[in-house]
């Protein structure tokens, strides 16, 4: 079974870890995006649902999953592609050995449902996180910034200069007469 995701490939691998979190993994390559779990026995389920089909009941039964994540890119957006198989064996009895059976896909289609809402939380979790982030920063600046209401009256400024204090230099006298060889400096 295969479906797509609309996410980054670190939140999916990271989401499907989570959602593998009953099984032990025996192969997890995150660069090649390859998860194995490993055989975990389930011989009481699967007589349990076998009993109601009339079949006789098994002596072992175990399973495990191989999961395959592919990074890609959908109308433009960021996809993954989450292939997920499982491996069911069984044994009648001591002298027949393992025989591989076709499973039910219940527990390949409740693996990659619970995927798709752990990447659906971990999305709105980080979105939420970055609406808190920029309020946050907002409310600082707001609390920054000088009251605009102030007024001239409410400074305590002299804004007329004293009698004493004037911009110009002093005026003198002397003044060096023009000198018709002299060019202006820029």
């Amino acid at each position: 079974f295969s479906r797509y995701y609309f996410t980054d490939y670190d939140t999916a691998w990271q989401a499907m870890i989570d959602a593998l979190k009953s099984n032990r993994l025996d192969v997890s390559n995150r660069e090649s995006g390859y998860i194995q779990t490993q055989w975990k026995d389930n011989t009481s389920a699967r007589n349990f649902a076998e009993t109601f089909l009339g079949v006789n009941p098994y002596l072992k039964a175990q399973y495990r999953f191989q999961i395959v994540l592919s990074k890609g890119f959908f109308d433009g957006r960021q996809s993954v592609k989450v292939s997920v198989r499982k491996e069911q064996l069984v044994q009648r009895d001591i002298l027949e050995g393992w025989t591989p059976i076709a499973t039910d896909q219940t527990d390949e289609k409740t693996l990659l449902y619970r995927l798709g809402r752990l990447i659906f939380i971990r999305t709105r979790l980080a979105q939420e996180e970055e609406n808190r982030i920029q309020r946050a920063i907002e409310s600082k600046a707001n609390s920054r910034k000088p009251s605009v209401d102030l007024s001239i009256d409410d400074l305590d400024v002299d804004l007329e200069p004293e009698p004493s204090a004037s911009l110009e230099p002093p005026a003198t006298d002397e003044t060096p007469p023009p000198s018709d060889t002299e060019t202006p400096t820029f």
